[in-house]
């Protein structure tokens, strides 16, 4: 449960600014909690895609994990 008055303006402004979620977690936009609740983000965002058969298939490929 994320709040949207927290995330949801955080993210709202980093595509405002069209910023990626790493760009943005090393902009200066940003303060230290909007850093790290879209580094939350970005966690599961990518924990959720590396369920995805076949992208989890490439990625290990790629990395050779």
């Amino acid at each position: 449960n994320r709040n949207p008055d927290t995330f949801g303006a955080d993210i709202k402004k980093m595509t405002s600014a069209n910023l990626t979620l790493s760009e943005a977690q090393s902009s200066e936009l940003f303060g230290l909690m909007p850093r790290q609740r879209l580094r939350t983000v970005q966690k599961d965002l990518f924990a959720r895609l590396d369920q995805v058969p076949f992208i989890a298939t490439a990625h290990h490929e790629q990395t050779g994990e």
